[in-house]
């Protein structure tokens, strides 16, 4: 059995930039490797500040919002986010595993530092809903 071979980052990203969205997978079979390598590339990219994000067609890179075309992905990207949250909060008890499942999932994908700014929107995200919650309350 032959060793996989060893992809790099930008192997990676210039992947992505032809593709223009690419799923892990695809990624995986092009350079031979497991998605595991694939994984931990994107992990890496994510660490030196590539705009890496994924959707349903797959993954692609947004270095910044600069027109409507990624204002209007990026707002897809939340509401997605909004909705995921959503649905974890309207069925409780019934999410509770997948709750514990998200964590592994989340300590396998995303580093330290992208766990550290996720905890700092997520106290941000809080604050806000906290100040609705309360200009509810006022009738305001």
């Amino acid at each position: 059995m032959s060793r996989p071979q060893k992809v790099t980052g930008q192997e990676i990203l210039e992947a992505i930039q032809e593709n223009g969205t690419i799923t892990k997978s695809e990624l995986a079979h092009i350079f031979d490797v497991c998605n595991a390598t694939i994984r931990k590339r994107l992990v890496e990219l994510r660490e030196d500040g590539e705009g890496l994000f994924h959707n349903t067609e797959g993954l692609y890179i947004m270095e910044s919002i600069t027109d409507d075309v990624d204002k209007e992905a990026f707002e897809k990207y939340l509401k997605w986010l909004l909705g995921t949250f959503k649905g974890i909060a309207r069925c409780g008890k019934v999410t509770k595993p997948l709750l514990i499942e998200s964590k592994t999932y989340m300590r396998e994908q995303l580093t330290k530092q992208e766990r550290k700014m996720l905890t700092n929107y997520t106290a941000q995200v809080n604050r806000i809903l906290t100040n609705i919650e309360l200009e509810d309350d006022l009738g305001l």
